[in-house]
C-alpha cells in the first residue's frame, strides 16, 4: 500500500490485519527506497510501536502525511526515531572510493598532468563520452557523462586521455591487496570501490576503524602513488558506510553512527 506525499516522499507499509502488525516499514523517496536497516535503525523493531507511532501521528491513518516545509520533515524523522530505535551496534563497515579514479592514476603515472583539469573519455573526439574527469576538472562543472565538446565549452583547456584499463585494473588489484590485509571479507563493488567488513575481525585490531582508515590512505600513497587519494566512510551497514564516503570529498573520512545519523539525513541531498 502506497501514498504519494506531495509527488516525492512515500511511506510503503504492509499491513497483516489478522496479526495486527506492520512489516516492514520502508521509506521511498525520489525513486529509491530505504529499508529500516539501510536508514540506520536498530533492525529488530517492535510491530505494535510502528503501528501505533503510524496512527498517532496521522490521526488513524495508515500512512503518514509529511508538509512541504523542512520543518515538519525535521520533527517526522525526530518522532520515527522514538518509534524506531536506532541501530546503537559499533560500526564494522568500511566503504572505500577512490577520488576520480581514472583521472587520478593518469595523473599519478603522468607528473605533468597532476593539478590540471583532465578527463578521461571513452574517445578523443568531440562526441566522446567522459568517463572521467579529475578533481580539478570538477571545479569547472565537468561531470561523468557528458561529451568532450561540453567540456571543453566549460573549460577550452581541459586536457583528454582515452582510457587504459590495464593500468587501472593494476591499480585495483594493489588495493585490493592492501585490504586483504585488514580483513578476509572484502567486496569490489566497482573498479574503483570496495566494501571491507570487520564484523569478524575487530578484535584482532585493537584500534578503532577511523585509525585503520587513515593508515589505508597512508599506504595508498606510499604503496601506490602519492598523488593517489581515496574517500572512506564508516558505519552499521553498507549504505550508511557508501553514505558517509561521500559527504567530504575528496580524501575525507567520516563515520555515521547513532550520534549523528539523524543529524546527516537532515541535511544531505538527494541527487
Amino acid at each position: 500500500m502506497t501514498e504519494t506525499i506531495h509527488e516525492k516522499v512515500s511511506v510503503i507499509t504492509v499491513y497483516n490485519r489478522e496479526k495486527k502488525s506492520v512489516l516492514p516499514w520502508r521509506l521511498k523517496w525520489q525513486g529509491r527506497v530505504y529499508t529500516i536497516r539501510k536508514l540506520g535503525f536498530h533492525h529488530t523493531v517492535h510491530a505494535g510501536r510502528v503501528l501505533h507511532h503510524i496512527f498517532s501521528v496521522t490521526d488513524g491513518s495508515m500512512f503518514f502525511r509529511l508538509d512541504l516545509d523542512t520543518e515538519s520533515l525535521t520533527w517526522t524523522l525526530e518522532e520515527v526515531s522514538v518509534a524506531l530505535p536506532l541501530n546503537h551496534n559499533q560500526p564494522t563497515i568500511m566503504h572505500v572510493d577512490l577520488n576520480s579514479c581514472f583521472a587520478t592514476i593518469e595523473q599519478q603515472a603522468n607528473p605533468l598532468l597532476r593539478g590540471k583539469p583532465i578527463v578521461v573519455a571513452a574517445y578523443n573526439s568531440p562526441n566522446g563520452c567522459v568517463v572521467a574527469p579529475s578533481i580539478e576538472a570538477k571545479q569547472y562543472g565537468i561531470k561523468t557523462g557528458m561529451s568532450v565538446r561540453d567540456a571543453k565549452l566549460l573549460y577550452p583547456g581541459v586536457i583528454v586521455r582515452t582510457p587504459d584499463p590495464a593500468k587501472y585494473r593494476a591499480v585495483h588489484l594493489m588495493f585490493r591487496r592492501i585490504f586483504k590485509d585488514y580483513s578476509p571479507a572484502v567486496s569490489p563493488k566497482s573498479i574503483d570501490e570496495a566494501v571491507i567488513d570487520f564484523t569478524d575481525t575487530m578484535s584482532l585490531h585493537r584500534r578503532s576503524l577511523t585509525d585503520i582508515g587513515r593508515e589505508i590512505k597512508k599506504r595508498f600513497r606510499e604503496e601506490i602513488g602519492e598523488w593517489m587519494r581515496c574517500s572512506i566512510g564508516i558505519s552499521t551497514n553498507r549504505f550508511l558506510a557508501k553514505l558517509a564516503a561521500s559527504l567530504h570529498k575528496p580524501d575525507g573520512l567520516d563515520v555515521i553512527d547513532h550520534t549523528n545519523v539523524l543529524a546527516i539525513y537532515q541535511h544531505v541531498k538527494l541527487t
